[in-house]
């Protein structure tokens, strides 16, 4: 069940960016506000002390197209926990696990899909119960 929902959340995702506008719309602004901070950030002088950002900003601003769209997930917009925490957390679990987990359940976490049962991974249930 975890997997049709996963499956059919995905594929109305990927034909709504292709078709979609709005979609368009918002990669265009997250264009804009990218050039925007570099230009901000090529302007003020440099200390250093200084650490150079590796990754986008973390604030509401930008998106990750990569990340699945609110409207193609259960993940509330106001959840606790992070995006990043919750990647992080995966990238733990796939090295403890050693691969005994299908990747499909990875997907479907980041969307808010989980599943429980007793005889799955044990490492998994307790990440599905954070």
């Amino acid at each position: 069940m975890a997997e049709e929902l996963l499956l059919r959340l995905e594929d109305a995702e990927k034909e709504w960016r292709e078709n979609s506008v709005e979609w368009e719309r918002i990669l265009k602004q997250q264009e804009v506000l990218r050039k925007q901070r570099e230009r901000a950030a090529s302007s003020r002088p440099r200390k250093p002390e200084d650490k150079i950002e590796e990754e986008e900003p973390s604030d509401d601003t930008f998106i990750r197209p990569e990340d699945p769209s609110p409207q193609f997930s259960f993940v509330s917009p106001t959840a606790s926990y992070s995006t990043s925490a919750l990647e992080g957390d995966i990238q733990k679990l796939r090295w403890r696990s050693r691969d005994s987990i299908n990747p499909l359940l990875y997907r479907a976490l980041k969307r808010g899909i989980a599943v429980h049962h007793a005889g799955m991974n044990k490492n998994y249930r307790s990440l599905v119960e954070k």
